[in-house]
């Protein structure tokens, strides 16, 4: 039986909610980069990952496990070219330069 009135539930049901959401409430990296990319995007780690191009319409939650680890490959592989392309490209790079 529980000795407390109605403010009181009210309060610790607050306090409850908002220990859930700074808590329990963890985000999922990938899964916000592939729901919240666009379609030409998530077709292009699609396509990187192997998978078919009905998995561009699904959300993160919809694709099997290992699916989803194909995806976080595929990710993992994109950022480690990231890192190899310059940090500035111009237009003048469309002019051929002999060596």
């Amino acid at each position: 039986m529980l000795l407390a009135n109605e403010a009181q539930q009210a309060l610790g049901k607050r306090y409850l909610a908002a220990i859930r959401r700074t808590h329990f409430a963890a985000k999922n990296p990938t899964q916000q980069i592939f729901d919240g990319a666009p379609d030409h995007w998530k077709r292009l780690l699609c396509f990187h990952a192997g998978l078919k191009a009905r998995h561009v319409t699904l959300s993160y939650a919809g694709l099997t496990q290992e699916e989803r680890r194909s995806v976080i490959e595929a990710l993992r592989s994109l950022m480690a070219f990231a890192r190899t392309l310059p940090r500035f490209l111009s237009d003048n790079d469309c002019t051929l330069r002999s060596p």
